[in-house]
């Protein structure tokens, strides 16, 4: 009962994890116009932090979400990426049947 019960936990810190990045980057989008925002600007380097902190404590598939979502937010396509996903931590990440059409992942 106890591993079902620590699963349980890790499951919901899991979810917890990824809505407050969500809700975060939301945020900056709206907020800080962090789309047409330059390289250097504060939001950006805010931006690029969270996201590496959150890829290295979500699991797989909320990693997979994490990335549909910036695929999605156009944050990871286009010429020149408003995030930059260099060093991130994309091990376990599931993209299969996924459009990452124009999306820029190392």
């Amino acid at each position: 009962m106890k591993e079902r019960d620590l699963k349980i936990a890790n499951d919901r810190a899991n979810q917890e994890a990824l809505i407050a990045y969500f809700d975060q980057t939301a945020s900056l989008l709206f907020e800080y116009n962090l789309r047409t925002s330059q390289v250097g600007d504060e939001a950006r380097i805010v931006a690029r932090a969270r996201t590496l902190a959150a890829l290295r404590e979500l699991d797989g598939e909320r990693k997979s979400q994490l990335v549909k979502f910036l695929v999605e937010a156009e944050l990871i396509t286009g010429k020149t990426s408003v995030i930059k996903l260099s060093n991130a931590n994309l091990s376990n990440v599931d993209l299969r049947g996924r459009n990452l059409q124009g999306a820029i992942i190392p």
